[in-house]
């Protein structure tokens, strides 16, 4: 039985045991192998042969099977119930539901390390059989957008402190030496994402001098 944990699914891995029970059953029988072979699913993503990777296999089958015709029918994954094939898995249901799988405990440290596998993936990974599962979730697109939501907190409370400052000047209201203080904010605009404003200068009333 193949370890559907660890051996993950692919054209040529169906290709190779279908091979392998191709030679096991002309083995067994003593007869030669068949010469004409008819395939039927329900092109599912490992047996969909417009993949260019299911092509592959299958030109692979009927080469190293050595056979004259290859017939590959796909049906439709929403009618998967009028496939033959399909049809056969109610009775293999059947067959097998009394039927319990099970395995012997491991030790701590790797029941730990399957406690925290969230799917095969991980699972294949942490095992060293495959790389980093990818993450398909909506949480990264939430702190996103809390991100996007602090970025902007923080913007309106620099603007509002400049404003402040812009308004109030040095203490006292008296001006200082080479420093020019805002009497009051006439308008204000964004240009290329930076806050821009009109003041009015304190001793300067002339509005040609608005800057």
């Amino acid at each position: 039985m193949r370890d559907s944990a660890l051996e993950s699914s692919t054209p040529m891995l169906h290709a190779a045991n279908l091979l392998k029970v191709l030679r096991c059953e002309a083995a067994e029988t003593g007869e030669c192998m068949p010469k004409l072979l008819w395939i039927s699913h329900d092109g599912g993503s490992d047996h969909n042969n417009m993949h260019l990777k299911v092509k592959l296999s299958l030109v692979a089958l009927w080469i190293c099977a050595r056979l004259l015709k290859l017939a590959d029918q796909r049906g439709c994954p929403d009618q998967s119930y009028l496939l033959t094939a399909e049809r056969a898995m109610s009775l293999l249901n059947l067959g097998i539901q009394q039927v319990s799988l099970a395995r012997a405990v491991m030790n701590a440290e790797f029941e730990a390390i399957v406690k925290t596998c969230k799917n095969m993936a991980d699972l294949r990974h942490k095992a060293g059989l495959g790389p980093p599962p990818k993450f398909t979730g909506k949480a990264p697109a939430r702190k996103s957008k809390q991100k996007k939501s602090e970025k902007a907190t923080e913007e309106a409370e620099e603007e509002e402190e400049e404003e402040e400052g812009m308004e109030f000047g040095e203490e006292g209201g008296e001006e200082a030496e080479g420093v020019y203080v805002v009497d009051i904010i006439k308008d204000k605009r964004i240009v290329s994402g930076e806050t821009q404003y009109l003041v009015a200068w304190k001793g300067y009333p002339n509005a040609d001098d608005d800057t």
